[in-house]
């Protein structure tokens, strides 16, 4: 499990230096040439809050979100309340946008959102797909999104798997530093 947020850090920070040698190559500094954002998504894939660091450089943007739920007990199937254990879900983006007006923009891109969990018998859950989207800046600072993944393959916790078509989708706001 601290493997696995290991390897999501990792990647991400892996993430971080790619963008800034495109902006070296630029000779622009990611920081002043991009925008990094703060915020959090409603998922309807878990239901649940996930808090999200995005970043836009030019008209490429990355997203990484993790939500980290701990369980102390749970039923299984057979009824019985056993130990329970931690559950943590990512979110992974990367899309494509285009301006539509001075503070709207048309997203499009694939995501990812898995999630890790290390109670028995469950399998490790995921919805994998393209999306489009929109992002509407209010201010020069809140930003507030809406994304729905047209066709998404899903597999659940008990490993059955499913085509899906627009069941997928999450809202969010975002403050932009």
């Amino acid at each position: 499990m601290i493997k696995n947020v290991m390897r999501v850090t990792t990647a991400f920070i892996a993430l971080f230096f790619s963008t800034q040698l495109i902006a070296a190559e630029d000779s622009k500094n990611l920081f002043t040439s991009s925008e990094w954002a703060l915020g959090t998504y409603w998922t309807s894939g878990d239901g649940g809050m996930m808090p999200v660091l995005s970043v836009q450089y030019n008209m490429i943007g990355f997203a990484f979100g993790m939500t980290v739920d701990h369980n102390r007990e749970y039923t299984n199937e057979a009824g019985e309340t056993v130990a329970g254990g931690s559950e943590f879900d990512y979110l992974f983006d990367f899309s494509l946008r285009s301006p539509i007006s001075p503070r709207l923009f048309f997203k499009y891109g694939a995501s990812l959102q898995y999630g890790h969990s290390n109670l028995e018998g469950v399998k490790d859950p995921y919805v994998f797909g393209p999306f489009v989207g929109l992002s509407y800046y209010l201010t020069d600072h809140l930003c507030l999104e809406a994304t729905l993944l047209p066709y998404a393959y899903e597999r659940y916790t008990d490993d059955t798997k499913e085509d899906e078509f627009m069941k997928n989708g999450r809202i969010g706001v975002s403050y932009v530093f």
